[in-house]
């Protein structure tokens, strides 16, 4: 559960910043549906504070739009499922996520970076749901000319339990004189407390297109390791790396605050990050 769109780059890969909050969008038509109204982000480092805030405006429980001082991001429903999301940089569309549905479940995602008139990138995600419950993402690149589709060496399994995603297995295949591969799990755990996102409509059926924002409860640990084949010799698997996540909760336990850390790399100087997101009700 990041920052509401840093995950959507698999949607777009946006920081959120925001002018003054504005409610007038947002319709109170039940008084016990809590939605986050306003998102501040913190990222500190012994140097260095950035604050990111974003407003958030509803139609009910329906999320119209994600405003900041230089960019938007609008979001269009089909009945109860979100189908479109834009992101603005003034009047300039940086990224285009289109989704299609099958009988209520996502079957196809479809990215379309415009932020560039010279080079448009597009790519495609299907969802294939299988009857053991896990759910197979397939990618695809789009030529923008010709409308041809390529179909990519990444997929990955994703594995759900009480509404939250809890394991990813991303798989690489990659061929030339031999066919090698590289395969990263990724494990989360839980709590048993309300995700901050979790009453916005048609959130749920968005599946890891929003990573964290899907689910039902907010994840406190994400475990990783990768292994590897060469010439069709399995490699020891990487040493397994961790990352833990802190909150804080209101009286109706939904998150108040996220806080977790992480490692950035410059010519092998390492820098230990600290996000922390603080979530308004009101």
């Amino acid at each position: 559960m990041k920052n509401l769109f840093i995950l959507m780059v698999s949607i777009v890969a946006l920081s959120i910043i925001s002018c003054s909050k504005d409610d007038s969008l947002v319709e109170t038509s039940s008084e016990s549906v809590i939605l986050p109204k306003r998102i501040v982000e913190t990222t500190t480092n012994t140097n260095t504070t950035n604050i990111i805030t974003s407003t958030l405006k509803y139609n009910g429980n329906k999320l119209l739009e994600i405003n900041y001082p230089d960019e938007k991001i609008l979001l269009t429903y089909t009945g109860d499922l979100i189908t479109k999301i834009v992101s603005y940089r003034r009047a300039t569309i940086l990224f285009t996520t289109e989704y299609q549905y099958e009988n209520n479940k996502l079957k196809t995602v479809i990215n379309t970076e415009d932020s560039n008139p010279s080079f448009i990138s597009k790519t495609k995600t299907i969802y294939i749901h299988n009857t053991d419950g896990t759910i197979l993402e397939e990618e695809y690149n789009i030529n923008s000319t010709t409308g041809i589709e390529t179909k990519t060496n990444r997929s990955s399994l994703n594995t759900y339990a009480n509404g939250n995603l809890v394991k990813t297995i991303y798989t690489a295949i990659y061929t030339s004189t031999t066919t090698d591969s590289n395969i990263t799990t990724i494990n989360y755990e839980y709590d048993v407390k309300n995700n901050p996102y979790k009453n916005i409509l048609g959130f749920s059926q968005l599946l890891d297109s929003l990573q964290f924002l899907i689910n039902l409860n907010n994840a406190t640990k994400r475990t990783s390791f990768s292994q590897s084949t060469t010439n069709g010799i399995v490699n020891p698997p990487s040493t397994p790396t961790f990352t833990n996540y802190t909150f804080l909760y209101n009286s109706n336990n939904y998150a108040t605050e996220e806080k977790y850390n992480f490692s950035t790399f410059s010519n092998n100087v390492e820098t230990i990050k600290t996000i922390t997101t603080q979530y308004f009700y009101e």
